[in-house]
């Protein structure tokens, strides 16, 4: 089913949204681990961010072929983004928080280089804030995913027959996923000249 200028515009701006925010995490996750002692020890939820580059393509795809097949992929993995964006903010907050209670004198990390406490500090801080917002575009991307798939109006059939004729189309539920009756099994008409 084709999707409504409405929605698709906001699946693509929340795709785009997605992607940008995808790459700020990265980018402030890789200063994070770069400024680590052993960064092979160590995980920054900067790149758990790489995630939310999956419902942002599903979102810009649906958007830009107007697809609801499209959108009930981007729906499913905007759901799994925002379990996974609330992860993240728990996580980036603990470590947030355990950063901001050390000081230059104190090492309360040994796997933070001490001199490098503070980029560490507000580099997390970002990602934190950024996972704030992959939980609320992930939200909103599950909205349109919902209004273009589940509560999107089917489209109606017309047909056109001779005048004195009434046509009754019968209509298969594709939630049985049947297969489509051969041509012109589906009408049935019948002639009302003939029943005066």
């Amino acid at each position: 089913m084709a999707l409504s200028k409405g929605i698709s515009t906001g699946s693509m701006v929340t795709g785009c949204l997605l992607i940008v925010l995808t790459l700020i995490s990265m980018i402030c996750g890789g200063v994070v681990i770069s400024k680590m002692k052993r960064p092979e020890d160590s995980v920054s939820i900067g790149f758990w961010g790489l995630y939310f580059a999956v419902p942002g393509i599903f979102c810009i795809a649906a958007g830009v072929r107007k697809r609801s097949s499209l959108l009930a992929v981007a729906l499913g993995t905007n759901i799994l983004g925002i379990i996974l964006a609330i992860v993240g903010l728990v996580a980036g907050a603990i470590f947030w928080s355990q950063l901001s209670h050390c000081t230059r004198n104190e090492r309360c990390r040994s796997d933070v280089k001490v001199a490098d406490l503070e980029t560490v500090r507000n580099a997390n801080a970002a990602v934190t804030i950024i996972f704030v917002i992959f939980a609320v575009v992930t939200l909103v991307g599950s909205i349109y995913g919902c209004l273009g798939t589940c509560c999107a109006q089917r489209p109606t059939a017309a047909t056109t027959a001779q005048p004195g004729t009434i046509v009754i189309t019968a209509q298969s539920n594709p939630a049985y996923n049947q297969q489509p009756p051969p041509y012109g099994q589906d009408q049935v008409v019948v002639d009302t000249k003939a029943q005066h």
